[in-house]
């Protein structure tokens, strides 16, 4: 079963044209969202409450494929990839 993605896009009363631009994952705690932030070409990632490595606040540096299917597989996997890393760590850090 695939992931249920959602449409978060702010959207105006005035757009004439509803082109979704946030599509949002809720899991857990954690809300990834794969966005197209203005005046930047592609998609970007954002995850909230912040993991480390991935974003810092509001703002992230992780530009995601430019194909939207593929975005959302990329960012489901750097999270992970990020949460695991940060599940190791704790574990060596706390094992004796």
């Amino acid at each position: 079963m695939s992931p249920a993605w959602k449409d978060e896009t702010s959207y105006s009363s005035h757009d004439r044209e509803r082109v979704p631009r946030t599509w949002t994952l809720r899991r857990g705690p954690f809300r990834v969202s794969v966005t197209r932030t203005h005046g930047l070409d592609g998609w970007y990632l954002h995850v909230q409450p912040d993991v480390p490595g991935i974003s810092s606040g509001r703002y992230t540096r992780h530009r995601l494929p430019d194909d939207l299917e593929a975005a959302k597989a990329a960012a489901v996997e750097l999270v992970g990839a990020q949460l695991r890393q940060a599940a190791a760590a704790w574990d060596a850090e706390v094992t004796p």
